[in-house]
């Protein structure tokens, strides 16, 4: 299975790791650029923003907004207060 009900979709997987912003990936997410591309568009579809958010698609709500994540931002966000880092 592949497309926006299968979340191992290497669009997906490259679109949601770009996401983190990470200087250590910087040079394979310009390689992957494409691929980001299509997997963004596969996030932002109805069929993953009937749960997720992402950037302006989609309602917070039934599933996590994807915007960011992976990100520091997007990790403090998500991770107890207590938790150890």
């Amino acid at each position: 299975m592949s497309g926006a009900n299968d979340p191992y979709d290497p669009k997906q997987v490259a679109a949601l790791s770009a996401e983190a912003h990470l200087a250590s990936q910087a040079a394979q997410d310009k390689q992957d650029a494409p691929l980001i591309d299509k997997g963004r568009k596969l996030l932002a579809s109805n069929e993953c923003a009937r749960c997720h958010r992402f950037y302006d698609a989609g309602k917070a709500g039934a599933a996590p907004d994807l915007t960011g994540y992976g990100s520091v931002s997007y990790t403090h966000l998500t991770l107890p207060t207590n938790y150890p880092v």
